[in-house]
């Protein structure tokens, strides 16, 4: 005997109620539904009685459903239909294809009725929820279907009746929430796809309606506005060979460009698919920025905004949404819902980093079937697979791209909180000059006697040369720490480099214990010449971490040295072997060839850590070049400096970061890995490592990849 399922009657309980995440999530359905239906406008109806029942009624003048249609397609649940067709006779892309948002009508009420109209005949189906709590089978459930002839145009309406507790899930403030999410539905980004002709209006009437704040009201919906009174923007497509038609909009500066130095970066875990459509609106927020919003609102007419009223405008329309076929994913662009991780990412850099609420942003994708990003049955979102992955991993590092550039603007025109190297803010804080001037012209003012002035005078000198002192211990101290922390930036590394010998000698330990217990039994010569050859070649392998170890000691070290002579040559040398492992995993040519040797009198240490800090990040961006794979270093020196020059084939610098000299501030990194944002440590200790040897870090703007020249004194002559 064979058996099938025989779903319970729950069935369709929990399809509605489990499934459909919330009241507001079963309206957007059935507003999808009528979109799906070639509808132009949808009126949806709240109505309440004395007697606390609810009445929701929503009515759609799309193309209406034929008895067949209702019993073999909308009765049936988890239907292929729409997912088949895709495309309705209209040529409007199927937004409900799960088959599942027909069942949200479950959780708005307990009852049910169904009139639809299509060629002049009428199909009315009738439905009591509660039949399907019952403990029997889903086809022992009777259902009301019936079929009369009428001369009306084509039109699909739902009467929904629910009890008191439906009722009072509709309070003010759910209503209100409601409302937001039918104007976030649709997308206000202009340069949709979308065919402008396509109408498609939403209307939310409340026909007197238990409500002290919508009884009678009547509200059509709009999209919300993505606010042109924005401080910057980036618009315009990604696709996924690579290539994008960006611009980028500084409305501040007045500046608008076309964006020609981002390149994104994916990983072999992240994949794209399909065209990406972008629409981002950033705004400051900060107490200026604020006035500003408000003034210029003001002078198109909106004279009753405040700086509050202007602050709840940009929370209202804050967040990235996804988008497709024009209809808004959800729950991307809620305001709990913080996808992206901006406001994590703001408390670790808030000087670069934008939060949630500092963005109006609009995210446009292709049909499932081009860009892979499915969405779940619950509609609760994406897959988060590998396309999904990789859509995040787009936008991250478009917007870190935006944060960088804002973050030079904001630098540049003292907006920002400025960065200084901390031997320049040493020298002010033992800069006494002017005050030990000023108290000494005081007292030769008052008549004091020179005897007096010049007591005054030593007390200043000393207490200079006492602070001066500590001054000095304190740089050496962060010398120490900047010198730690590049190790630490590497350790990752390190740790390539030392696994492979240290397997080795575990291996051969116990290679070494079989060979020798055998030859003690047996004298054989095999055992014996496996013997001799494991203990030669130990030296070699415990000379490749003691070597290692050797060369990061400087950076280690726990005393600052003393400055001395030494070979850059050396230097540079012992930092390319630091990364021996990663240029060889990597495929990198990395090229150093010197043609004499240079010698300079300062600290060894520093100047290894700025180059390791450079030649970590050459190795980071040259991967993004998927053909080859380039780092030059060169050094050369004239009568005044040595320079060295370290140049890859990676991306671009994006060029206000070389033209505000803003890409050595701590905390400003273009990095975005599978780890997060990297830390903007690198070039900032690299900066002040030169610093303290009297050099300094110059970024060419160069035709390809980015290059780096370190200037140093040339202190040792005759060499």
């Amino acid at each position: 005997m064979k058996q099938g399922f025989r779903p319970s009657a729950r069935l369709i309980s929990t399809i509605g109620e489990d499934i459909i995440k919330d009241i507001h999530a079963a309206v957007v359905e059935l507003v999808k539904n009528a979109y799906d239906a070639d509808a132009t406008s949808v009126n949806i109806e709240f109505q309440s009685t004395p007697e606390k029942k609810l009445f929701i009624k929503v009515f759609d003048n799309g193309h209406g459903m034929s008895e067949s249609v209702v019993r073999d397609k909308w009765l049936v649940p988890s239907t292929s239909d729409k997912y088949i067709r895709k495309i309705s006779p209209k040529g409007r892309i199927m937004q409900g294809r799960k088959g599942i948002g027909r069942f949200a009508v479950a959780i708005l009420g307990e009852k049910l009725l169904l009139e639809t109209i299509a060629d002049n005949v009428k199909t009315k189906l009738l439905i009591d929820w509660d039949d399907f709590t019952e403990d029997k089978y889903l086809d022992e459930i009777e259902i009301d279907l019936s079929t009369s002839p009428v001369n009306e145009i084509n039109s699909t309406n739902f009467s929904i009746e629910g009890s008191s507790e439906k009722l009072e899930q509709w309070n003010d403030d759910e209503i209100e929430y409601l409302i937001k999410e039918l104007r976030k539905l649709l997308t206000p980004i202009d340069n949709s796809n979308m065919d402008k002709d396509d109408k498609f209006d939403i209307i939310v009437n409340f026909n007197d309606f238990a409500s002290s704040n919508y009884r009678n009201e009547i509200i059509r919906i709009k999209s919300l506005p993505l606010i042109d009174y924005y401080d910057y923007r980036v618009f315009g497509d990604i696709y996924p060979d690579g290539h994008c038609r960006l611009i980028y909009q500084n409305r501040n500066s007045g500046i608008e460009e076309d964006v020609t130095d981002f390149n994104y970066y994916l990983t072999d875990k992240e994949r794209v698919s399909g065209k990406i459509t972008v629409d981002f609106r950033i705004f400051d927020r900060d107490p200026e920025a604020i006035e500003s919003l408000v003034y210029e609102l003001l002078n198109a007419g909106d004279e009753k905004l405040g700086k509050n009223e202007a602050k709840k405008m940009l929370n209202d329309i804050s967040g990235v949404s996804i988008f497709r076929n024009r209809f808004r994913i959800r729950p991307y662009g809620d305001e709990e819902n913080d996808w992206l991780s901006l406001d994590k990412k703001r408390v670790q850099n808030p000087a670069q980093k934008i939060g949630a609420n500092q963005i109006s942003g609009i995210i446009e994708i292709e049909d499932e079937d081009i860009s892979k990003l499915v969405e779940k049955s619950a509609r609760d979102g994406l897959k988060e697979d590998a396309y999904y992955d990789g859509l995040v991993s787009i936008i991250t590092q478009l917007l870190n791209y935006v944060e960088l550039k804002r973050y030079s603007f904001r630098q540049k025109t003292g907006k920002g909180r400025k960065n200084h190297l901390f031997s320049s803010q040493f020298e002010i804080l033992t800069d006494y000059s002017a005050l030990k001037n000023k108290v000494i012209s005081v007292m030769q003012g008052a008549n004091v006697s020179d005897k007096k002035v010049e007591e005054l005078n030593s007390f200043i000198e000393k207490d200079i040369d006492t602070k001066i002192k500590i001054a000095q211990e304190l740089e050496n101290q962060i010398a120490m720490y900047q010198g730690q922390a590049t190790l630490g930036k590497i350790m990752d590394v390190v740790m390539h480099e030392v696994r492979k010998p240290l397997a080795w000698l575990k291996n051969q330990t116990k290679n070494l214990e079989r060979a020798y217990t055998r030859y003690t039994q047996n004298e054989n010569a095999t055992d014996l010449n496996k013997v001799l050859r494991i203990i030669e070649e130990t030296p070699n392998q415990l000379n490749i971490i003691s070597d290692l170890f050797k060369s990061l000691n400087s950076l280690a070290t726990r005393k600052r040295s003393a400055m001395v002579v030494f070979s850059i040559n050396d230097v540079l040398e012992t930092a390319i072997e630091i990364f021996n492992d990663q240029v060889n995993r990597y495929n990198i040519d990395l090229q150093f060839n010197p043609t004499e040797t240079f010698v300079f009198m300062g600290w060894r240490e520093d100047i290894l850590s700025a180059v390791a800090n450079i030649l970590e990040n050459a190795i980071y961006w040259v991967n993004y070049n998927k053909s080859s794979k380039t780092i030059i270093v060169s050094i050369h020196k004239n009568d005044e400096s040595i320079e060295i020059s370290i140049w890859n084939n990676g991306p671009q610098i994006i060029k206000d970061l070389i033209h505000n000299n803003s890409l050595f501030s701590p905390g400003i990194s273009g990095k975005v890995t599978e780890k997060g944002n990297g830390t903007g440590l690198g070039l900032a200790i690299a900066g002040e490592a030169i610093d303290r040897n009297g050099g300094i870090i110059k970024v060419v703007d160069v035709l390809e990849g980015a290059k780096f020249i370190i200037e140093l004194p040339n202190n040792v002559k005759g060499e």
